[in-house]
């Protein structure tokens, strides 16, 4: 149960890392830093990436299973 749990925390560590490196990114392009926004508002922002990274990876897995069971949308 230990492993399983190690794995959830390494999971979340890194979906939570690529969304620091999104949230940068959309900041550098609307000219910001984070020192512009409370740490509310930035968890709010960390919390959207979070979300989209969670749905893109949803939706790889989803298409990986169905190509290795053979199934094609077309």
């Amino acid at each position: 149960m230990q492993t399983l749990d190690n794995l959830k925390e390494k999971v979340n560590l890194k979906m939570r890392e690529k969304a620091i490196l999104h949230l940068k990114k959309e900041l550098a392009m609307r000219h910001k830093t984070f020192d512009d926004y409370s740490d509310e508002e930035i968890e709010i922002m960390l919390s959207s990436e979070i979300d989209k990274i969670k749905g893109t990876w949803k939706t790889r897995s989803i298409y990986g299973l169905a190509a290795l069971l053979g199934i094609s949308w077309i």
